[in-house]
């Protein structure tokens, strides 16, 4: 907060220099929710940050980059927010779906981990996880660096430059401070690998999280696959 107004950080970085004279202050304090003081922060502890005065709104000094940050309006119409906070809220929740045509899936709320969906009995697929403190903690992080407000609630991590059979299918749905964000990348190539910077970031966090849940007890002590795909 500057002056008594939200900024919204960004993942865009000030596009010139910003010279020492533009700079108004440095932050003073951090919360785990919105800020509400002058020179406050949600999204990095270590205080001291410099911020500037720039062409459409103002600028940070984090992680070594000049970031932009917007007022709320602008953020919003531009689709830039703010990072989660530092801090796991308590009501963090995720799902995910993922394999081939999305047949697999986990949702953190219910517990339900689920191998396939495609076979004559689904329900012998079906498992019941609770994720650690760690765990949670881990995949907090994991969402908090890839900061999902930045992606379209439809995505094609590969651009459409990729194609498979069968196809894959992952649907990322985060719940936070009392909002829900969900990014769906439907029938894209079974690969988790893309072209493009931000694609790549999502298919990672996908990929990390599919990873820590496939290899839980709970889920090795599901059936073998009945049918599979080639």
């Amino acid at each position: 907060m500057v002056h008594g107004k939200i900024y919204y950080l960004s993942v865009e970085e000030s596009p010139g220099e910003v010279d020492e004279s533009a700079i108004l202050g440095y932050t003073e304090s951090y919360t785990d929710t919105f800020p509400k003081k002058h020179g406050e922060t949600n999204f990095n502890r270590e205080l001291g940050m410099p911020y500037a005065r720039v062409e459409g709104g103002m600028a940070v000094l984090y992680d070594n980059e000049w970031r932009l940050c917007y007022p709320k309006e602008k953020a919003i119409q531009q689709k830039q927010t703010v990072f989660l906070p530092e801090n796991m809220p308590e009501d963090f929740e995720i799902s995910l779906t993922w394999g081939c045509y999305g047949i697999s899936s986990y949702d953190s709320k219910t517990g339900m981990l689920v191998k396939t969906t495609d076979a004559t009995h689904p329900t012998d697929y079906v498992a019941c996880y609770e994720l650690s403190v760690e765990e949670k903690q881990q995949i907090y992080e994991i969402i908090r660096t890839l900061n999902p407000e930045d992606y379209p609630d439809v995505y094609d991590p590969q651009e459409g430059e990729c194609m498979s059979e069968p196809s894959m299918t992952l649907v990322l749905t985060v719940k936070s401070n009392g909002t829900e964000k969900a990014i769906s990348a439907k029938d894209i190539a079974y690969d988790f690998t893309a072209k493009n910077k931000k694609g790549q970031a999502f298919l990672t966090a996908c990929d990390k999280i599919k990873t820590l849940l496939i290899e839980t007890e709970e889920w090795k002590a599901l059936p073998d696959y009945e049918f599979k795909y080639e």
